[in-house]
């Protein structure tokens, strides 16, 4: 083990695919998306095409509607208007497993927060939604300044009113795993579905149950 949780003052986590799986939140979306657009602009075919273009793409790709409209003979400038619909739909989600239990025992002994390179208004519904947000101390939503760049860690450290030493960033991302790094935190990655190893990590860990174990087992060699 290469953290001492005695040490610890405050556990910080990355929002998607680290609490909650990003993938259902924005399918859940684009379905309701659709099916306006088929309904309201008659695009027969809409869905099918998007989601050959999502597959072939993947979900961070920035031109699926555009290369839909194409394959459907859409009208181009309809994709502003598709987009829109888009990010105003809302969908109530659910962490991952073992998440709740995890944020229960862990806020009677550390303080917590969130960062995440989202937008703060769409974020926060989120966390709200699924009923977690009073465990955190602090959520940081850097779509502005986002990770891996130094300026979201050191705020979420210093709205924690701890030191980076006595942090932990929890994520499942190389590249907040680095920016945690510089940051001079310690690092945790919950690699639920036996992803490739990263590096800049201290602890690797199955699950939120395994890491609750951990520090458990922290706790009864320090008695």
């Amino acid at each position: 083990m290469q953290i001492k949780f005695e040490s610890i003052d405050a556990i910080i986590f990355d929002l998607d695919d680290c609490l909650v799986d990003e993938r259902i939140w924005i399918k859940e979306r684009w379905e309701k998306t659709i099916q306006h657009v088929e309904e309201r602009n008659g695009l027969v075919g809409f869905g099918e095409n998007f989601w050959k273009v999502f597959d072939k793409r993947g979900r961070h790709y920035k031109g699926h509607v555009d290369e839909t409209l194409e394959k459907c003979g859409g009208d181009p400038e309809l994709v502003g208007e598709i987009v829109s619909f888009f990010l105003k739909q809302k969908t109530t989600e659910e962490p991952f497993p073992g998440v709740v239990d995890f944020l229960e025992e862990a806020s009677k002994r550390f303080r917590l927060g969130i960062i995440t390179n989202g937008r703060e208004e769409i974020q926060m519904d989120r966390i709200e939604r699924m009923g977690i947000i009073d465990y955190f101390s602090s959520i940081v939503c850097a779509f502005e300044f986002p990770k891996p760049g130094l300026k979201p860690y050191l705020k979420g450290i210093e709205e924690l009113g701890v030191g980076s030493s006595r942090s932990i960033y929890v994520s499942h991302d190389q590249q907040d795993f680095n920016g945690a790094k510089l940051a001079g935190m310690n690092t945790v990655y919950v690699n639920m579905f036996n992803a490739e190893h990263m590096e800049n990590v201290d602890i690797e860990v199955s699950s939120f149950s395994e890491l609750l174990s951990l520090i458990r087992s922290d706790d009864e060699s320090g008695k």
